[in-house]
């Protein structure tokens, strides 16, 4: 398995909690990891947008059913039990639900397209804060939380 990362070399500031944007990825990557087979492929790529920030996770893994997508999203949906099973991955359903939660709540949106036995790509897009000037104060992280 391989993973190719492309990121633009001018994304735009973003306006978001970076551990919740963290917590969004690992689990984006999580599922591509589970359902691509040896051999396949992830990508993750970030690019700037007109006033937004453009996040892909895609993978060449199972894909998944058409029927199933429009509840994926779904507090403990689980897209065919028996694939779980036969990749050996195990879940109650939430991971997407609450991937979701955490999109929205930094002001983005989420998308997903996929084909059975091609893979799945989830777009993510986030509004860019407002430009840096010289009158603006960055506060990193850490000063955030008050550490050193």
């Amino acid at each position: 398995m391989t993973l190719q990362v492309q990121l633009s070399p001018s994304l735009p500031p973003l306006r978001v909690w970076p551990e919740q944007i963290e917590a969004i990825l690992l689990n984006l990557l999580d599922n591509a990891i589970k359902y691509t087979p040896a051999g396949g492929q992830i990508y993750l790529s970030a690019a700037a947008m007109p006033d937004r920030c453009q996040l892909r996770v895609a993978d060449t893994g199972s894909g998944i059913p058409q029927a199933d997508l429009p509840h994926i999203f779904d507090r403990f949906y689980r897209v065919d039990k028996a694939r779980s099973r036969r990749s050996g991955q195990h879940g109650v359903g939430l991971g997407l639900s609450i991937v979701q939660a955490l999109v929205l709540q930094n002001g983005g949106q989420i998308s997903v397209t996929s084909a059975v036995g091609q893979g799945t790509t989830f777009t993510l897009e986030f509004p860019a804060s407002a430009p840096l000037t010289a009158n603006t104060t960055v506060v990193t992280t850490s000063e955030a939380k008050g550490l050193p």
